[in-house]
C-alpha cells in the first residue's frame, strides 16, 4: 500500500469510516476485483475476496455500487449470485439497482443508426469474435493473442474509426489489452457524479479501478472521498492511494466491514 497524495488523510478517513452512519464504496470489476483472463466470460473476483465481497453485499455497513465497461447481464453472469450490489454498466449508460430495478440511457436515433454501422463493419471484417457488443458502442478486445494479430486488429480498428470519431458523437477509448469505440461523454465520472448527488455530505466515500477508464472517477471524486488504484504496477494516476491485489485489496474491503 502506498500513499500517493501527501494531501490526503488517509487516517482521518479511517477514522470518519469506523463512526460513519453512511459509506458508499464505488468499484470497477475488470483489473480490480477479477484478474484479467484471455476469456472474458471466465474473468470471476479473485478468490481471496470472493467471500469479502459476498459479506460486503449483504452488509448495512456500506452501499456497494460496481461501475464497469461490461453491460450489466454481463456483470449478473460473472457475479453469479441473487444478493447482488447495485450495478452500473457501460460506464454509466445502464444502472440495475440492488432492488431489482433497471434503466437503460435512451440514444437519439443518429446515435443508434452509427452504431448499427460499426456493428455491420465488424461482421464485414470478421471481427465478431474479438468485440464486445454493448449498446453504447464495441469494445475490440485482444489480451493474449500474439503480437502481430493484435496489430492487425488495432490497426484495422483504429484506421476505420478514429477519423469518424474525431467528427461525430463517438469516441474512441484505449484501454489494457484493447481499445473501444463508445457514444463521446460515456464515461465512469458520470454514475459517480450522479451517486455523490444521491448522497449526503456526512457519506464516506471512496472509488477503486485500475485502468485508465478510471481516471474520470478518480477526477470526480477529488475532494470527496478516497480514489483508490488497485493494480501490480504503479503508473501516473489521479488516485491518493494504491493497493496491490489481491491481498491489500481483501485487507482494504475486510476494513469496511
Amino acid at each position: 500500500m502506498k500513499l500517493l497524495n501527501s494531501q490526503f488523510d488517509l487516517e482521518g478517513f479511517y477514522s470518519r469510516l469506523s463512526s460513519a452512519t453512511e459509506r458508499l464504496l464505488m468499484l470497477d470489476y475488470d483489473g480490480t476485483l477479477a484478474p484479467f483472463t484471455t476469456d472474458r466470460d471466465c474473468a470471476l473476483p479473485y478468490p481471496e475476496i470472493a467471500v469479502t465481497l459476498k459479506r460486503l453485499y449483504g452488509s448495512d455497513r456500506a452501499r456497494v455500487v460496481i461501475i464497469s465497461g461490461r453491460t450489466v447481464d454481463a456483470l449478473k453472469k460473472l457475479l453469479g449470485s441473487d444478493d447482488l450490489p447495485e450495478l452500473w454498466g457501460c460506464h454509466g449508460l445502464e444502472r440495475y439497482t440492488s432492488e431489482g430495478q433497471y434503466w437503460i440511457v435512451e440514444l437519439p436515433e443518429e446515435m443508434r443508426q452509427k452504431l448499427s454501422e460499426l456493428y455491420n463493419w465488424t461482421a464485414e471484417e470478421n471481427l465478431v469474435n474479438f468485440c464486445e457488443f454493448k449498446p453504447s458502442g464495441g469494445a475490440f478486445h485482444w489480451r493474449g493473442l500474439p503480437a502481430d494479430e493484435a496489430d492487425l486488429i488495432r490497426d484495422k480498428v483504429i484506421g476505420r474509426w478514429e477519423g469518424v470519431a474525431q467528427s461525430s458523437d463517438l469516441e474512441l477509448l484505449a484501454f489494457d489489452g484493447g481499445v473501444e469505440i463508445r457514444v463521446a461523454g460515456t464515461n465512469k465520472a458520470n454514475p459517480v457524479d450522479q451517486l455523490l448527488l444521491e448522497a449526503n455530505n456526512e457519506t464516506v466515500l471512496a472509488y477503486l479501478g485500475d485502468d485508465l477508464t478510471d481516471e474520470d472517477a478518480f477526477r470526480a471524486l477529488k475532494g470527496r472521498g478516497l480514489g483508490v488504484l488497485v493494480r501490480g504496477e504503479l503508473r501516473d494516476t489521479e488516485a491518493d492511494l494504491w493497493l496491490e491485489p489481491p491481498d491489500e485489496l481483501k485487507a482494504f474491503l475486510e476494513r469496511w466491514l
